[in-house]
């Protein structure tokens, strides 16, 4: 039977991802930017996630064969568009970028240098993140740390998923992204993924995540604290080992659940922290005033 990745026009030696849904008034850019890469040799995914503005008229417009649009029949959430893209991928190597983000026109092209001088036991190669608000970089995180790093996501998010490339055949080894976790699915992947491969460093790569404080929408605390708790849950051995991850990731869901005032989901957390009160006092103190306080202000309600 003939590999679906080797069928059609000659591979391109990069795939990039680009979930988007209800974005038809920045994906553009997004777009725009992938395709004026000094590194051209590519193909760009753009997975529509069943939008319902005019996304699938802004992406034929743009005059580029490189382009590709996808559009799923139902609406997956971003892990599933995300998914969609990498088993249709047909690159060796996969990035991503989010639709309301942008790259640097080098981003492709230091990455690839780092991708070209890998060794087979590199899985991923991550660029530097930039947060840009009004036009001005405003925060870096700065990339620095390679070789085999698992389980070091448990304690740094020292990579992002979006500025970075990994082998695809890896990401489809794994499975792909979780589709039953709406939040931590970055750190999910990244975890299953360093757990089989080393990672290389390429600082001089950088992505632009674009903060728009205006266009936040209130997120759905009731459902963060959720998809965390399921993320908990799926790595509870593996945190068992590692008391300050799990102690960390569980005081996460807590402040989830009190802002969704999921109540019982907060209680359960709150009894899974209280042997850090032994173990680590200070720390259990200063979390268990932040809790407080937040659960006096989701009681109290909104104020006028």
């Amino acid at each position: 039977m003939p590999d679906d990745h080797e069928a059609g026009p000659p591979r391109p030696r990069v795939s990039v991802v680009l979930p988007t849904y209800n974005r038809a008034h920045v994906v553009t850019a997004a777009i725009e930017s992938v395709l004026a890469q000094t590194f051209s040799d590519l193909e760009l995914l753009v997975v529509d996630d069943l939008s319902t503005d005019d996304t699938a008229a802004v992406v034929a417009r743009v005059a580029d064969p490189r382009v590709v649009y996808l559009r799923n029949a139902r609406t997956k959430g971003v892990s599933g568009a995300r998914n969609t893209g990498i088993f249709a991928a047909r690159g060796e190597w996969l990035c991503q970028i989010d639709s309301d983000d942008i790259w640097e026109p080098t981003f492709l092209e230091r990455l690839w240098r780092g991708m070209e001088s890998a060794g087979e036991e590199v899985g991923v190669v991550y660029g530097s993140l930039a947060v840009v608000e009004d036009g001005r970089v405003v925060r870096e995180h700065p990339a620095s740390m390679s070789g085999f790093t698992y389980p070091r996501m448990l304690y740094e998010h020292f990579f992002f998923h979006v500025a970075a490339a990994f082998r695809a055949s890896l990401l489809r080894e794994v499975g792909g992204y979780d589709e039953t976790l709406s939040v931590n699915e970055d750190t999910d992947l990244q975890l299953r993924v360093t757990a089989r491969c080393a990672v290389l460093a390429v600082p001089e790569a950088r992505y632009l995540y674009v903060s728009r404080p205006g266009e936040r929408l209130m997120r759905d605390h009731a459902a963060a604290a959720a998809s965390m708790r399921r993320y908990l849950e799926k790595h509870a051995a593996l945190l068992a080992q590692h008391p300050l991850a799990k102690y960390r990731a569980v005081n996460a869901v807590l402040v989830a659940a009190l802002k969704g005032r999921s109540w019982r989901l907060a209680g359960e957390m709150w009894l899974a922290m209280l042997p850090a009160a032994l173990s680590m006092p200070r720390w259990f103190g200063r979390h268990q005033l932040q809790a407080l306080r937040l659960a006096v202000d989701a009681v109290a309600g909104p104020r006028s």
